[in-house]
């Protein structure tokens, strides 16, 4: 994926979120989408997940939850009420109704001694407790268990059942998706599926209908066209000047080209519009290597070999080329006899569809980025 894919994912991303995207930009995205599968891969992605929302919780899920929760905390607190009452009227019992109340208890236990839990107990204060086999702990605590233990039990339904929900239609979209995805292998592009306007800044912006090849050269260097730019001039930097027609259809003219906030791009004038482009490169060895070209003078013309670089004689490169090896990407590189890639490296044309010289009928020339 290079910088081209991560600027058209990044607008059909804001175009699937309702944010504006320009006219530009929307053909722009549509165009790479034709020629990049896994960039239209990402769109289908986005409408398939825009159809099948997030599933929210059934309102009447939420409300027995929250109405079962109350009942629960109520009850607690009236126990509690009546265990701290029973506390206080045991510590004003004379030592003989002490004496009754715990022979009653103790009848109350054997009464209860063959369940496995004794509810009518109280120890030698008098206050309630409860049995559990051989253990003794207060109604209180006892109460707070069993509230604990519903709101849990409670808990583990609601998710189930919202669980179930979730996975069935997360499903739904997993098959679609999947789908999507092996249809974006044969190209169509959905992007007219997403909300793309226009914010009235492409006015004065290029024409793309005609133009495949959307590029310029500064400083030697080929910059891809990537869509208007917000901002002023007045606010940016003077990087230099830019000698293209660009796709006006006149002679190739001085455009003032201004430095970016995003490294690897340049911000070029043009009629009082600002147009981004974006440096063209490829990896070698975890390396960035830019794409260098014969100065392009208009859109149309795609980047050639510069000077010093002569044509190869034959598609395997000939005599001027020896082959190196593959790119990141797996793409075959040549160099020139006796060289090194690392200071440089040519890539024949006829490259997949993505790649950053797809589309490109000559041989390219790339360099390491200082």
């Amino acid at each position: 994926m290079d910088a081209r894919c991560l600027q058209v994912q990044e607008a059909i991303s804001r175009a699937a979120d309702g944010d504006k995207v320009t006219a530009d930009e929307a053909t722009l995205a549509k165009r790479h989408c034709a020629e990049c599968a896994e960039c239209a891969a990402f769109a289908r992605v986005l409408v398939a997940m825009r159809r099948h929302p997030v599933p929210d919780v059934a309102e009447q899920t939420v409300e027995r939850a929250l109405s079962a929760v109350r009942d629960i905390r109520q009850t607690e607190k009236l126990e509690t009420a009546r265990a701290a009452a029973a506390a206080r009227a045991t510590a004003l019992t004379p030592a003989a109704g002490e004496e009754s109340a715990n022979d009653a208890g103790s009848d109350a236990a054997v009464t209860n001694k063959k369940g496995l839990i004794s509810l009518n107990e109280r120890d030698s204060r008098g206050v309630e407790v409860v049995r559990i086999g051989n253990r003794i702990i207060s109604q209180q605590r006892f109460v707070g268990l069993v509230a604990s233990a519903a709101v849990l039990l409670l808990v583990i339904v609601v998710a189930a059942d919202q669980g179930v929900r979730v996975m069935r239609d997360a499903a739904m979209v997993s098959e679609e998706t999947a789908s999507d995805i092996r249809e974006a292998q044969d190209g169509d592009v959905v992007l007219d599926q997403l909300p793309a306007q226009d914010n009235g800044a492409a006015a004065s912006a290029p024409s793309v209908a005609g133009a495949v090849a959307q590029y310029v050269t500064f400083e030697d260097r080929v910059y891809r066209y990537m869509g208007v730019a917000s901002g002023s001039a007045a606010d940016l930097s003077t990087a230099g000047t830019v000698r293209s027609a660009l796709d006006t259809g006149d002679a190739a003219a001085n455009r003032n080209a201004y430095t970016s906030e995003t490294a690897g791009q340049i911000i070029i004038e043009n009629e009082g519009s600002l147009l981004n482009f974006s440096l063209v490169t490829r990896t070698f060895g975890d390396n960035t290597y830019a794409l260098k070209s014969e100065s392009i003078t208009a859109f149309g013309e795609w980047p050639s070999l510069p000077n010093g670089i002569p044509e190869p004689s034959s598609a395997d490169g000939g005599s001027t080329f020896d082959e190196a090896g593959t790119d990141d990407l797996g793409v075959a590189i040549f160099t020139r006899p006796g060289r090194d890639p690392e200071s440089g490296f040519a890539v024949a044309p006829g490259t997949a569809s993505g790649d950053p010289a797809s589309g490109n009928p000559d041989w390219t020339w790339w360099e390491p980025v200082d």
